[in-house]
């Protein structure tokens, strides 16, 4: 849901794919939900449109980030 909410405030289109799939839309919890990915699986993270590399950056850094951790 992190993931999904910081994409819907891009102004950049952001999809994500896993295993060869095609991507989805990453504003979309649900879709993303489908990918079933875990956590060390690989995922394909592409950004288009106005803003596109600063997009990439903040969403590649939260799919990097260990959003299950508990502090």
């Amino acid at each position: 849901a992190l993931i999904a909410k910081k994409a819907a405030s891009l102004k950049a289109s952001v999809r994500i794919g896993r295993d060869g799939r095609e991507p989805v839309d990453a504003r979309s919890a649900l879709l993303l939900m489908t990918l079933g990915a875990g956590h060390s699986d690989e995922v394909v993270v592409e950004a288009s449109g106005e803003g596109a590399s600063d997009a990439l950056a903040e969403i590649v850094a939260l799919v990097e980030a260990d959003l299950d951790k508990e502090e």
